[in-house]
């Protein structure tokens, strides 16, 4: 997952909608990445488990 790239700061209205647009695709990918980064670790706590056990 890459980080979207930033537009240009919006100064007519126009280029307000793909500010918005970026803004929401940088939330987007921030939770993709938490959510790959929660995987990985729960995966290796359950090895870890699993070796314990």
């Amino acid at each position: 997952m890459k980080k979207p790239k930033k537009p240009k700061k919006p100064r007519q209205s126009a280029s307000l909608q793909t500010w918005k647009n970026y803004e929401a695709r940088v939330s987007d990918w921030k939770k993709r990445c938490n959510q790959i980064e929660s995987d990985k670790r729960a995966k290796q706590a359950m090895i870890r488990k699993h070796r314990a056990g």
